[in-house]
């Protein structure tokens, strides 16, 4: 083994520090992430949600990310376009299945959890919003008085 070989990098160059920014205390940095604008599409039509996503996208991006709320099973038109999405069950789906499922207290929670994962600086609502569309969830009890005793 050469002596050489034990002696620092930056002393073998002849006692030349390599420059370095003082307040450059790491290897990696992290990214700020963008503030995130949340779009809720709840009952928008199929025909029109295409046209949406890229209006909005063109309007915010690249300074925002744009996370989408949809009650819309066709999830194509958001992964065509690169969208980010979450999603809800629509009106009709609460009512078939509300006999087993507490859809107001479920919906309302879920809300809060998104809110509280994507920290939205905006909510912009095509459609119904979501106060709206949480209040019009089905309960057990409004099926039990739709359907009559």
């Amino acid at each position: 083994m050469r002596l050489r070989s034990l002696i620092p990098f930056a002393k073998r160059r002849n006692d030349k520090q390599i420059p370095s920014d003082e307040d450059d205390m790491h290897i990696y940095r992290s990214v700020a992430a963008k503030p995130v604008v949340m779009v809720t599409v709840l009952g928008v039509k199929l025909d029109l949600l295409e046209e949406i996503i890229q209006i909005t996208s063109h309007k915010f991006e690249p300074k925002h990310r744009l996370v989408f709320l949809t009650d819309s099973s066709e999830f194509g038109i958001f992964r065509s376009n690169g969208a980010i999405f979450e999603y809800f069950p629509p009106l009709l789906e609460q009512r078939l299945h509300a006999a087993v499922m507490p859809w107001p207290a479920y919906l309302t929670e879920r809300w809060a959890l998104l809110v509280a994962k994507w920290r939205p600086v905006h909510i912009i609502a095509y459609g119904q919003n979501i106060d709206g569309f949480l209040a019009a969830a089905v309960s057990s009890a409004d099926r039990e008085q739709v359907r009559g005793p």
